[in-house]
């Protein structure tokens, strides 16, 4: 695959995409274990976290996802295992022993039922269909419907560029959105009541959405960054629990949707997302202020409207603020600022890029592990 340890980008991007789409089914298979399933969430400490929230939690499903995503990325770029990093470490405990096991990926099936029977003790069953499927090549998934429109898109780019994998590494969110994943709640997309939002007026030109999360909002996340600028260059996001038309499916069950990127060469690179041959127009302020945000008309798809994503923690930090807000006494009235409350970072992300938000608003930088 590689010459002179250079890899073609189409190559690496094919990899992240299927290795997202393995990353989603083992969080539908973990999470149809509903007896089983609250045993398999662990609390992490706040040096775990490595964030500012009360409570952080991590299930089975992150250590898999993240460790099996290092596993088939090492396999297929042997020099770039290494290289891969994430939120969780590879330490699940067993929830009736106490054990502390740690979920290495070894080369045979065997192998690896064995360590995940010392977590699911008793589920010898779901051990064996766990280690199947980390196990099955990336080319299990290549038919899949959430996968195969993206392949041909891929195998199509007018990209001939070839990447020096020593100068890149790669950042995994195995599950963004754990809380929601967690609930379990689902989406039902015939009820317009499970998707209406509430709307809380806060002052006469600042609105909020209350948007309750649902297995929509999880999102497995997979981004290759330059080492030296920390610059993301490509980036897939899969969200697994993305409710499609059961008709429309080739597989028997639902494989949800994802979505990639590129910024490589200047070019701005995506198959089904708006094309862009721009930068985000998401700004930074460090001098925040709201004069600044209500200025950014051009961001604007909607005359006198800004739809700002944030989190429910970050709004209630503005609140006191934004009801003091008092706008100026002339013709050139700022935009109306609607906040939407919803969960899942990627899952912002996602909105923004496809242009359903103006403006993900993040006031808390996420300190970095990687050196």
């Amino acid at each position: 695959m590689t010459c002179d340890n250079l890899t073609p980008v189409t190559i690496l991007l094919e990899t992240l995409v299927l290795c997202s789409e393995k990353a989603a089914d083992i969080a539908r298979l973990i999470r149809t274990q509903y007896a089983l399933f609250p045993t398999l969430i662990q609390h992490k400490s706040h040096k775990e976290s490595g964030t500012d929230f009360a409570a952080d939690v991590m299930t089975l499903a992150d250590v898999l996802i993240q460790q099996s995503i290092r596993h088939d990325i090492g396999k297929e770029f042997p020099s770039f295992g290494g290289s891969v990093y994430g939120e969780e470490n590879s330490v699940f405990r067993a929830a009736q022993s106490g054990e502390n096991v740690q979920l290495t990926i070894p080369q045979t099936l065997d192998e690896l039922q064995s360590i995940l029977s010392h977590v699911l003790e008793d589920q010898q069953s779901l051990a064996g269909a766990l280690a199947e499927l980390i196990l099955s090549p990336l080319s299990h998934f290549r038919l899949r419907s959430a996968v195969l429109e993206h392949l041909v898109s891929i195998s199509q780019l007018d990209v001939s560029a070839q990447l020096d994998l020593t100068k890149f590494a790669v950042w995994v969110d195995p599950i963004d959105g754990t809380a929601e994943y967690v609930k379990g709640n689902k989406c039902d997309v015939s009820s317009e009541e499970t998707r209406a939002p509430s709307l809380d007026v806060v002052s006469p030109h600042v609105f909020r959405y209350r948007i309750s999360g649902t297995l929509d909002n999880v999102t497995v996340l997979i981004g290759l960054f330059d080492r030296t600028s920390r610059l993301p260059v490509l980036g897939v996001i899969n969200q697994p629990f993305f409710p499609r038309v059961a008709a429309s499916l080739g597989d028997s069950q639902s494989s949800g949707r994802l979505f990639w990127g590129s910024t490589l060469g200047g070019s701005y690179l995506s198959s089904n997302c708006l094309p862009s041959s721009a930068p985000s127009i998401t700004k930074c302020f460090p001098d925040w202020s709201l004069q600044k945000l209500s200025s950014s008309s051009d961001s604007m798809t909607d005359v006198g409207k800004l739809r700002v994503a944030c989190s429910s923690s970050d709004f209630d930090c503005l609140e006191r603020i934004l009801k003091d807000c008092t706008p100026p006494v002339d013709d050139d009235l700022p935009p109306e600022l609607v906040f939407v409350s919803c969960a899942g970072a990627g899952f912002k992300l996602l909105c923004l890029i496809l242009c359903q938000l103006d403006i993900y608003l993040l006031l808390k930088a996420i300190p970095s592990s990687i050196s």
